[in-house]
């Protein structure tokens, strides 16, 4: 069978905060009408023991409504259309175990951090990420959603307009080779050398850039080597919003400037 075509991946844009220069402006009714975007997603522990998720935004949030927990879904699977249960954001949830299938995470809590415009929700349990964490939900509608200090609801698909929740579905693949392409044409490709795999998180339209997930990999003995393929309408710079196990194998372009890694975790 020919391998599975590579995800698509579309940079989000990556907007300026207001200067000190202009304060009055942020968080002003008046003269701020934009709702927060997502800028970048990334996981707490490694593939087998996610504890958390950290959701970064693009501008401050109103912190009491950004620490509610059920502004917030992740999901591994969606019941069909028409079957029992309690609707939320657009999906069927609250099936039994029996039913299997749908699977909800629980979080113990949702707190928020203003200097860094993100939100870490910890898990009640760890979970496994390339089996579990397949779909996020954030409220931009409804009772529950999020919105910034000046009120604006959240503008969950980037098009500008505020008051859409946020759909991320996400695509896990295991290999020792990774090729992705961005929206802009830039192409990365991934090698791993020696033990272990490759787990990769990708997402599907316009979105976060890739997590990247080293599992069984051995000190001295694993090498990840990566290169960046500039295309005919990009920057040469492929984004990775984070990359985890860099203590137990030596990944050689950490310094590369043709990748902007966002978070590296051991």
């Amino acid at each position: 069978m020919p391998p599975p075509p590579c995800p698509v991946i579309e940079r989000l844009e990556r907007r300026s905060l207001l200067s000190a220069v202009t304060p009055a402006a942020v968080g002003d009714p008046a003269t701020d009408t934009a709702g927060p975007q997502l800028t970048g997603i990334r996981l707490i522990g490694p593939n087998k023991a996610v504890t958390g998720v950290v959701m970064t935004f693009n501008e401050s949030l109103d912190p009491v409504k950004a620490q509610d927990r059920a502004a917030y879904v992740v999901l591994k699977k969606v019941r069909e259309k028409g079957s029992d249960g309690d609707s939320f954001f657009g999906v069927t949830v609250g099936a039994s175990e029996d039913q299997n299938s749908v699977r909800k995470l629980k979080f113990t809590s949702a707190a928020y951090d203003d200097t860094t415009h993100s939100v870490t929700l910890t898990a009640e349990v760890a979970f496994r990420a390339d089996k579990r964490f397949r779909q996020l939900r954030i409220a931009g509608k409804g009772d529950f959603a999020i919105t910034d200090v000046a009120g604006n609801r959240l503008d969950g698909n980037n098009d500008g307009k505020n008051g859409d929740n946020a759909k991320i579905k996400f695509h896990a693949r295991r290999s020792s080779k990774l090729n992705l392409k961005e929206g802009d044409g830039d192409k990365m490709s991934l090698r791993l050398k020696g033990p272990g795999r490759i787990i990769s998180l990708t997402y599907r339209k316009r979105l976060p850039s890739p997590i990247i997930l080293l599992e069984g990999t051995v000190p001295g003995q694993s090498v990840l080597t990566g290169t960046v393929k500039k295309g005919k309408k990009g920057d040469g710079v492929f984004s990775v919003d984070q990359i985890s196990g860099t203590s137990t194998a030596q990944v050689t372009f950490l310094n590369d400037p043709a990748f902007h890694i966002d978070v590296t975790n051991p």
